[in-house]
């Protein structure tokens, strides 16, 4: 996967918005602010304002670098789908940006349903996520890479379409989730099932190939 110059510097400023913004309003902003609120939506954990303003936006674009970076040398050069690649590129920078922009609006007097929010994003990104899995092909980024899945295209195709089903019914339920209060109990069955059930099907696969090879 190629990144261009332009798509890395957009990206990079997406991740840095907020810092900007921080800056303008820096004054105006409690000594100690909001980064971490618990099941309930209750703050619970708080840091400097000066790492929240400065310290985030510069962590977020770290990783979003890292991440590009590896994708683009994968070993075996993956030609992901556009839509993928679009993917790839503003999953964090947008995460990042509303995330920070919710601390604001705490810090400024909004009341932000952080415990509905959350579920939300973290849906739509395993529903987008599950949606275009199907269409990567093989590589050591993305994927469900087992042994099995990277020594066979029909092993690797089979097993991420069905990660990329259970991903996007399991982003469905995280959404719901809320409704019930339930989300991280759902999240964590959701992941589990996302680890074990594509690893079953792809081991399976592998022996009953193995089988008619015999």
């Amino acid at each position: 996967m190629k990144i261009n110059k332009k798509d890395l510097f957009m990206t990079t400023l997406v991740c840095i918005l907020p810092m900007i913004f921080g800056a303008f309003v820096y004054e105006s902003l409690p000594a100690h602010m909001p980064i971490h609120w618990n099941l309930s939506g209750k703050i619970d954990g708080y840091a400097s304002k000066m790492f929240v303003v400065f310290g985030l936006p510069l962590l977020m674009v770290l990783l979003q670098w890292i991440c590009l970076f590896f994708a683009c040398h994968d070993p075996k050069k993956p030609n992901y789908p556009e839509k993928m690649k679009q993917l790839l590129l503003w999953i964090i920078p947008s995460i990042a940006c509303i995330l920070q922009i919710m601390t604001y609006l705490v810090c400024f007097g909004y009341d932000i349903a952080i415990e509905t929010i959350v579920p939300v994003l973290v849906g739509i990104i395993f529903i987008l996520i599950g949606n275009y899995l199907p269409k990567v092909k093989q590589n050591y980024t993305l994927g469900i890479r087992l042994p099995w899945t990277l020594n066979d295209k029909t092993n690797w195709l089979k097993t991420n379409r069905l990660t990329g089903y259970i991903m996007v019914i399991g982003g469905f339920t995280i959404i719901a989730s809320f409704t019930i209060n339930k989300i991280f109990e759902v999240f964590i069955g959701v992941v589990v099932i996302l680890i074990i059930v594509p690893t079953v099907y792809s081991y399976l696969l592998y022996k009953k190939g193995n089988k008619h090879e015999n």
